[in-house]
């Protein structure tokens, strides 16, 4: 019966360990709008891999332009208030 709690307990270790490296492979981007034309947010978020990531910017256009930058292991995050047409962010590597 040991032996089958220790089996299981080791399968469930090293499938978290699995699941967590994996889940840092890959940068991330997200951005979006909310609310409607006129009113609400315009953002940007750059989330880097930290064994791999480089120093980004992330720039949030809409009403204003704010740029935010990260370090290869800090995310970059920029939002704007909404305009009514021309909203977008973007990231570039710093």
């Amino acid at each position: 019966m040991k032996k089958i709690v220790l089996k299981s307990f080791l399968l469930i270790a090293i499938v978290g360990v699995g699941a967590s490296a994996s889940a840092l492979t890959y940068d991330a981007f997200f951005g979006g709008v909310t609310g409607v034309p006129g009113k609400g947010t315009t953002w940007g978020e750059y989330t880097p891999n930290p064994r791999t990531g480089r120093a980004v910017s992330v720039t949030a256009v809409g009403k204003t332009r704010r740029t935010d930058y990260g370090s290869r292991v800090d995310k970059a995050y920029a939002s704007v208030a909404r305009a009514m047409r021309g909203n977008r962010s973007y990231w570039n590597y710093r």
